[in-house]
């Protein structure tokens, strides 16, 4: 029953929200690169007249002109698309629903997520299909829905600009700050001294990658920087291995962290001492904001 009621609504949209947009675009030249900055895309608009309007005043944009009701008219003539797009009376009568063409911002969100609702109505569609598909095996199925989000939500990414005043002022902060502290640590030390030197500890919004031939010492490096991190920092820290087990690498920071030979921990030929340093060392580890992920299928998407 449910199924049959969601089936037969109208999906998502506001006609006003998207009369008010195109309004603003054929007001205000400005409105237009606010709206190419925010990626409103043509199929963002429910109302197929409303979107081959869009199209047609990004046309115009992309030969360098203006967007008003007579070159969006004559554009759309050009395209054969005038009749589609609701004939010149609905092109014109667009300008008078806007309050003002300042609100652009919001206009353009708001239409932008009832695309993205509708979008996710598709989403959902598709999961119920997939799961009454016996050809399909349910990782199959949950690996194709898992892929459909993270398109959607790749795809839906808002990019904006700053203006060089506002950035310069948080550097101008950030310098100031670190002229009173006189830190030379400014992010977060990964553990190796000569390295932190170097960087000033690894900082945010980074993106740090080793490199290195096979079997010379990548995972051992990364696991004894996420440990120092977690350990003696007290910072959330993820571990995602592709390789091994969490189990595995549980016994590399344990015998890393207690100095135990790893074969001897594996073996179990361990003296008392050792047992000892163990027992000390998993009292640290247990307490640790340390999360280990060890999917073997796992996909950069």
């Amino acid at each position: 029953m449910a199924a049959q009621i969601n089936k037969d609504k109208t999906p998502p949209h506001d006609d006003e929200l998207e009369q008010a947009t195109l309004g603003s675009l054929l007001a205000d030249m400005d409105a237009v690169t606010a709206a190419i900055q925010l990626h409103l895309r043509p199929d963002d608009f429910y109302s197929r007249a409303n979107m081959r309007i869009y199209e047609a005043v990004l046309s115009l944009d992309a030969k360098g002109l203006r967007a008003d009701i007579q070159t969006v008219v004559q554009e759309l003539k050009q395209m054969g698309k005038l009749d589609e797009a609701g004939g010149a009376s609905y092109v014109s009568g667009l300008t008078t629903v806007i309050p003002s063409s300042a609100n652009i911002d919001y206009y353009a969100q708001m239409v932008k997520n009832y695309s993205l609702k509708r979008s996710l109505l598709k989403v959902a569609s598709k999961i119920g299909i997939s799961a009454y598909d016996d050809s399909k095996e349910a990782r199959e199925a949950l690996e194709e829905v898992q892929q459909s989000i993270f398109e959607l939500s790749d795809d839906r990414q808002v990019f904006s600009s700053r203006k060089i005043s506002e950035v310069l002022k948080e550097t101008i902060e950030l310098i100031d700050n670190a002229m009173k502290t006189k830190n030379p640590i400014t992010g977060i030390s990964c553990g190796f001294d000569k390295l932190d030197q170097m960087t000033s500890g690894f900082q945010r919004d980074e993106f740090i990658i080793i490199g290195a031939r096979p079997s010379v010492g990548k995972t051992a490096l990364a696991l004894n920087m996420a440990a120092h991190i977690a350990f003696h920092q007290k910072k959330p820290m993820a571990f995602f291995s592709l390789e091994m087990s969490d189990i595995a690498l549980l016994q590399r920071l344990i015998s890393s962290e207690a100095s135990v030979q790893a074969q001897n921990l594996r073996s179990g030929f361990l003296s008392a001492g050792d047992f000892k340093k163990i027992v000390d060392v998993s009292s640290v580890i247990y307490e640790a904001p340390f999360h280990i992920v060890d999917m073997p299928n796992m996909r950069l998407l």
